[in-house]
C-alpha cells in the first residue's frame, strides 16, 4: 500500500488562472486557423485549402487542455458557488465592522438587506451597489463600500432628525393640513391623501429668512421620507394628540397599496410597519369618522 498522500486540490485562484491560460492559447490558435482559412478560396486553390485545413490540427491539443474539459468545468462550478457565499459573508462582516466602528446599530435582515441604525440598506453585491432607504423610501444609491455606506447613512439620518419638539412638529402638520384643506376646498376634519401633505408641509416649514432671500442655506427640505420620519417619531413619543386635536391616519388596504406613490409606509405601525393612505386632524372629543 502506498504511503503517498493524495495531492492537495489546486487553489481556486490557480484553477481560474489555468482556465484563463487555456482559453488564451485556444484563442491564439483559433485566430491563426481562421486567418488561414479565410485567406484561401477553396474552389480556386484546393492545395492552399488543404494547407489551411492542416492549421485546424493545431486546435486539437488546445481543445484538449484539461481546464477546458467538461469534468473540470463541472468541478469548478460548485467551488465558485461556495466562494461567492464566502465572499458575501466577508462583505457583510465588513459592513458590521464599519457600523460598530461608527457606533451605529447593525442588524442583518437577509443575505442582501441590512439595518443600520434606523435606515435599511439593500445590497446588490453583484453590481457593487447599495441603496439606503427609510420607510421604504430611497434616500441614495452608492457603491457598496462599507465605510462609504455607513457615512452616508449617518448623514441621511442626521438630516431627517428634527431639533424641534414633538409638539412643534405636531403643530406644523396641523398647519400643513389646514393649508391643504383650503386648497382643496374641504372642511377641516375631512380626510386627505397623506402623501399630499408633503408640499404644504414644505411651505409651512420654511423660515421667514428663506422666503425673503431664497437662501439655499436656510432651506428645510421636506420629502416623503421626512414626513414618514416625523409621523413615526410622533407615534414613538406618544404625541398624536396636542391642543385638544388628534392626528387620524387611515390605513391602506387591498388594492390601494398597489400604487406605492399614493401611500406612505410608517415603520412605527404594528407588525413591523404598515402603509397608510389618508390623514385628517380632528378634535379629540369628536366622534370617529
Amino acid at each position: 500500500m502506498s504511503d503517498e498522500s493524495s495531492p492537495a486540490p489546486a487553489s481556486l485562484a490557480g484553477e481560474w488562472s489555468a482556465l484563463g491560460d487555456a482559453l488564451s492559447s485556444l484563442a491564439r490558435v483559433a485566430a491563426a486557423a481562421e486567418k488561414a482559412v479565410r485567406a484561401v478560396d477553396a474552389e480556386r486553390d484546393p492545395p492552399g485549402a488543404v494547407a489551411a485545413l492542416h492549421q485546424l490540427e493545431k486546435l486539437r491539443p488546445a481543445l484538449a487542455a484539461e481546464p477546458l474539459q467538461a469534468a473540470a468545468l463541472e468541478a469548478l462550478a460548485p467551488r465558485l458557488t461556495d466562494a461567492v457565499a464566502d465572499w458575501r459573508l466577508t462583505r457583510l462582516n465588513a459592513f458590521r465592522e464599519a457600523a460598530e466602528a461608527a457606533n451605529l446599530p447593525f442588524q442583518r435582515l437577509t443575505t442582501d438587506e441590512l439595518r443600520l441604525g434606523e435606515a435599511t440598506v439593500r445590497l446588490d453585491l453583484d453590481r457593487g451597489e447599495a441603496e439606503i432607504l427609510y420607510a421604504r423610501e430611497s434616500l441614495e444609491t452608492l457603491r457598496a463600500e462599507p465605510r462609504a455606506v455607513v457615512d452616508a447613512v449617518r448623514r441621511h439620518l442626521a438630516a431627517l432628525r428634527r431639533d424641534d419638539s414633538p409638539e412643534s412638529v405636531f403643530r406644523e402638520l396641523v398647519q400643513a393640513y389646514r393649508v391643504l384643506c383650503a386648497q382643496l376646498l374641504l372642511p377641516l376634519g375631512e380626510r386627505v391623501n397623506l402623501v399630499d401633505l408633503v408640499a404644504p408641509l414644505f411651505y409651512v416649514r420654511q423660515s421667514e429668512t428663506f422666503w425673503k432671500k431664497q437662501d439655499a442655506k436656510a432651506l428645510r427640505p421636506v420629502s416623503r421620507a421626512q414626513l414618514a420620519w416625523d409621523l413615526d417619531h410622533l407615534q414613538q413619543a406618544r404625541c398624536l394628540e396636542v391642543d385638544g386635536l388628534r392626528l387620524a391616519l387611515g390605513t391602506a388596504t387591498g388594492g390601494s397599496t398597489a400604487k406605492k406613490s399614493n401611500v406612505l409606509f410608517l415603520e412605527s405601525a404594528a407588525a413591523g410597519g404598515q402603509y397608510f393612505l389618508t390623514f385628517a386632524v380632528r378634535r379629540v372629543d369628536a366622534p370617529p369618522a
